[in-house]
């Protein structure tokens, strides 16, 4: 698969990740891999990949590393109670699906997600 071709089934994952919205503190189980994406209001404003998504968005909260660590450990628990919002999606293939589900997120809501420096990976 290219950076051009997104499967129709990724793109309607984007369109979860946008509908989606659990509590920050919301977790998956442990060990299950995919695609999630971090949200400001009904706003997209990180997607990511993981073999591990919850120890990864742990990493986010709890991180300094990238500007996405930075922004939300700098927030407040009140501040992200009542605006930072997480959506996952299984994905045994979220390294080559990553640029797909970016792209998907981007198209959807007019506007790239701030915190994604890079378009995501493609295999």
């Amino acid at each position: 698969m290219g950076k051009t071709s997104c499967p129709i089934n990724i793109l309607l994952g984007s369109i979860m990740l946008l509908e989606k919205s659990l509590p920050w503190t919301s977790r998956p189980p442990p060990g299950v891999p995919g695609i999630y994406a971090i949200k400001k209001g009904k706003k997209v404003i990180y997607v990511g990949r993981s073999k591990n998504i919850r120890k990864r968005l742990t990493q986010h909260f709890s991180g300094k590393s990238q500007p996405v660590d930075k922004f939300l450990r700098g927030k407040t628990k009140r501040y992200k109670n009542q605006h930072i919002k997480l959506a996952w999606l299984k994905d045994k293939k979220q390294r080559c699906n990553e640029h797909c589900y970016i792209k998907g997120v981007k198209q959807l809501q007019k506007k790239h997600p701030v915190y994604n420096m890079k378009p995501g990976s493609s295999c």
